[in-house]
């Protein structure tokens, strides 16, 4: 959300808030998203969701979903994409027998012959595009995908704190207040020989270490 923002996104919740659940919810989030679609006529839509509120055509338990109830109420046939079947699960052996046959390097669309997107389809619903994703590497115990586009990894000390470990280390803009603010970097830390590397972009940091008596410190970083 940070980065649509700083990109020049207009965010807009679209939620259930009555305590529906189920068919009921799927039908709530389409009728927030198409009261937005109507007040902005003429501006495009990215529409990030979780679970199956993103399928097309016929749901087993809610008759339609989310995605299905929007293009009932609007008229628009939405672009699906299917970003988690054929992502990595907690361990390599559950993996998509699909993913699993490929070598997957980036994250990759199929394309048939005439350069039609494989689908992701279950029963009579689906996606119009399903997303395959590389597993994951680790650079300095790390997820690789950490340090894509311009994040840099930063090492940073601890031997010399004076503070019990273990500890979270968390990294906030320097003009960000860290009371009600988000951290663009959240780091587990049991021992302070550790050695860590954050995640961060080039800018002025401030750090907050915190243990779980609640005791912290804040240290200001500069990433160059």
């Amino acid at each position: 959300m940070r980065v649509a923002l700083d990109i020049g996104y207009n965010v807009f919740p679209y939620e259930a808030t009555n305590g529906s659940d189920g068919k009921e919810r799927e039908i709530e989030q389409a009728k927030n998203i198409q009261k937005v679609i109507e007040e902005r006529p003429n501006e495009k839509f990215l529409i990030y969701c979780g679970y199956d509120h993103v399928l097309e055509g016929n749901h087993k338990s809610w008759g339609k979903a989310m995605a299905g109830r929007l293009s009932e109420y609007t008229g628009i046939n939405p672009l699906t994409i299917n970003q988690v079947a054929f992502s990595e699960k907690s361990r390599p052996e559950y993996n998509n027998p699909l993913l699993k046959a490929l070598e997957i390097k980036w994250p990759t669309v199929l394309l048939d012959q005439q350069n039609n997107p494989y689908k992701y389809q279950r029963g009579e619903s689906w996606t119009d595009v399903a997303v395959f994703y590389p597993n994951t590497k680790y650079r300095n115990c790390r997820p690789n995908w950490l340090f894509e586009n311009g994040v840099k990894s930063v090492p940073t000390e601890l031997e010399d704190l004076d503070i019990s470990f273990p500890v979270l280390i968390l990294a906030y803009k320097k003009e960000e207040n860290i009371i009600d603010g988000i951290p663009l970097d959240i780091l587990e830390v049991k021992d302070k020989a550790d050695k860590i590397n954050l995640a961060l972009k080039r800018r002025d940091y401030q750090i907050v270490i915190i243990n779980r008596k609640g005791d912290a410190r804040k240290l200001n970083l500069k990433v160059n």
